[in-house]
């Protein structure tokens, strides 16, 4: 069953190696559950996923896996000669007697299991059928009139202790060991899709994507203590305290964003607002402005593109110094004539083609990225997405995890 479970993981692309599986054999010979699957997901899970950004593509593999499997007690009933084959295959210097105790332990074991629930259940019942009987015999007594004439007091179970249903205050014994009903299994929740880094990027890790694009720099005029500064002055002082300031920490790389809107942009607006929005509160150094499909002679600095709100490209590109980062946003899905011929705007004439103006940001600014929304595996589909890209000597990345890392990277250099 591991052995399956370990190469089914794989399937789900969850990274897992050799050594995390000697890991969850080892937990295994500790004893530390039995035939629990909740356990067992904990358990194995703990193992196996060293990073929680798979923690959702355990998830499903893990319901792939043991699908409809309830019965955890009986799962080798039927493949104890399979096990024993795998344990004779990977287990070599274990004798074949050795092997066949361990199943026999194995099996007297399951029984044991099998034997304290049968016996669990059959309390059970006969606890129920107890209780219907002290009602009669309480009803006799209830209140009734001893052999003196004194008033007497009844069994009816009124104040009683036990498990009864009619026992209005009672409580449950210590001693009783009855199955509690279990939680919701917590794998079907998906409660980490949102971590896996090949979806596209949510509220949670977009901020955390861009922060790889950092680099600090003393020049704030607000000040923070200099801790280790502190301590060496307040010594070399005789104890007497010396605090020392220094110049808050910034992230000094500066970005200018670009962002396509309008047109089948339209079906991406949420995830681009919440992407300006992180990159807003990580950048100190942010510009950002709109274009329509491609970029043209002009830009806008209102996503609204009025006519009075206008920027020439020739300005933005002589505005800002060369250590900006460039970042374009769009799905790139256009008519080839948009990027390669004059007039092939489809909202005015533009009098050059888009690619010299493309050209020319990527002269005058070191790097230059695109970030694409559309799946990865679309972009075949497209003839407009691979020209971009061509033009762009394939820095264009997909809008998850792994595209932003990748593209912050690459803006670092």
């Amino acid at each position: 069953m591991l052995l399956g479970f370990f190469e089914h993981l794989r399937k789900y692309r969850v990274p897992v190696s050799i050594r995390e599986l000697l890991d969850l054999l080892s937990l295994f010979s500790r004893r530390l559950f039995f035939a629990d699957q909740d356990d067992f997901y904990f358990l194995s899970r703990l193992a196996l996923v060293k990073d929680e950004k798979f923690y959702d593509r355990f998830d499903q593999a893990f319901a792939s896996y043991f699908s409809g499997l309830d019965d955890w007690v009986g799962l080798f009933d039927d493949e104890e000669e399979a096990l024993r084959e795998e344990l004779l295959k990977h287990v070599r210097e274990a004798s074949e007697r050795e092997i066949s105790e361990a199943l026999e332990r194995y099996r007297e074991a399951v029984r044991d299991v099998k034997e304290k629930r049968e016996q669990q259940a059959t309390e059970g019942e006969s606890g129920e059928g107890d209780s219907g009987d002290s009602g009669d015999s309480g009803e006799s007594g209830k209140h009734g009139e001893g052999d003196d004439g004194e008033e007497g007091e009844g069994d009816d179970g009124q104040a009683g202790e036990g498990l009864s249903e009619e026992a209005e205050e009672g409580e449950r014994g210590e001693e009783t060991d009855t199955p509690q009903r279990k939680a919701t299994r917590v794998w079907l929740n998906r409660e980490y899709a949102d971590y896996d880094p090949d979806v596209e990027l949510g509220t949670r890790n977009l901020k955390m994507s861009l922060r790889r694009l950092r680099r600090w720099a003393r020049q704030s005029a607000e000040l923070e203590l200099d801790l280790a500064d502190t301590i060496h002055c307040t010594a070399a002082n005789g104890g007497i305290l010396d605090i020392r300031e220094v110049p808050e920490r910034h992230n000094a790389v500066k970005v200018l964003m670009l962002l396509d809107v309008g047109g089948s942009m339209d079906d991406h607006i949420e995830l681009c607002a919440q992407l300006f929005s992180a990159a807003k509160s990580e950048f100190k150094y942010l510009e950002s402005f709109y274009f329509h499909n491609f970029i043209y002679e002009s830009v806008w600095h209102d996503n609204e593109r009025r006519v009075e709100d206008k920027l020439s490209t020739w300005h933005l590109i002589q505005k800002f110094p060369r250590d900006y980062k460039v970042i374009f946003v769009g799905d790139a899905d256009m008519g080839r004539h948009e990027i390669a011929e004059r007039g092939g705007s489809v909202e005015h004439f533009n009098a050059e083609p888009g690619e010299i103006w493309m050209r020319r940001i990527q002269d005058e600014f070191r790097h230059v990225v695109w970030l694409n929304p559309v799946p990865e595996d679309r972009w075949q589909d497209s003839y407009s997405i691979q020209m971009i890209r061509r033009m762009l000597d394939g820095h264009m990345y997909f809008l998850s995890d792994t595209g932003l890392a990748a593209a912050m990277k690459y803006l670092m250099r």
